[in-house]
């Protein structure tokens, strides 16, 4: 007979419509049967628009898939350069995303009073998260982005003058298929944030790209700045 195989993502609604279904991309990298590669380049779906493979079986025939993939980045969004955590040298080895969690991005901004001064990513639990520095993020100040699929995560960050830390919790820019200036409305749920052991919150906080969690702090000049951040897959009974 046949095996019809879809590669597609998850079936995600509109928390402001649950009849209208969110393009939720995931990009597959590679798909395997029987050791035979079928694909091996990104091969971008999503729920309504899977890709699809036909496997001809026969009686008794053990098949063997393999598929891989990674979280969905958008075509749309400016690429900065890569910023290395400056706890650890080492290369880091490469690990697969894990599905279970969304991908929860972190803006974090430090803004000086005196207009001078550095600000510094000091460690972050997370090895395989995505930090960067963005040049739109410099203006005013000195400013990172984070990008974990962890579940969790915790970094150590440190001014060397007194300024204002802004720290904005939302979800990766996703870009509406059909119309790529505007955007979907990717949420990651939020259930934790704790700031040098003084927890912020710790219940189900919903955030997005244009609509982020925002936290404002002060910070004095030498001072080391633990966040720890957690958070949970999307439910659309949330």
């Amino acid at each position: 007979g046949k095996i019809w195989l879809n590669l597609r993502g998850r079936d995600v609604r509109d928390p402001d419509d649950n009849s209208k279904k969110i393009s939720y991309w995931i990009d597959y990298t590679k798909l395997a049967i029987n050791d035979r590669t079928i694909f091996d380049t990104l091969t971008p779906t999503w729920h309504d628009k899977p890709y699809q493979h036909i496997i001809n079986a026969k009686a008794d025939e053990e098949i063997k898939i393999q598929v891989e993939w990674q979280p969905h980045r958008s075509d749309t969004v400016e690429i900065p350069p890569k910023v290395t955590a400056p706890s650890s040298n080492a290369v880091k080895p490469k690990v697969e995303p894990k599905p279970e969690y969304e991908t929860a991005r972190l803006d974090v901004k430090f803004v000086s009073r005196t207009g001078y001064g550095d600000f510094k990513i000091l460690s972050i639990s997370d090895d395989n998260a995505d930090v960067s520095k963005p040049s739109w993020l410099q203006k005013d100040g000195i400013g990172y982005t984070i990008q974990s699929d962890a579940g969790k995560l915790e970094f150590i960050a440190k001014a060397t003058v007194d300024g204002k830390l802004n720290c904005n919790l939302k979800g990766i820019v996703v870009a509406n298929p059909h119309d790529p200036t505007r955007r979907i409305p990717y949420r990651v749920y939020y259930t934790n944030l704790t700031i040098n052991a003084e927890t912020i919150f710790n219940t189900i906080v919903p955030a997005w790209n244009d609509r982020p969690y925002r936290h404002s702090m002060d910070v004095k000049a030498g001072d080391e700045v633990k966040i720890h951040v957690e958070w949970q897959p999307k439910s659309n009974n949330v």
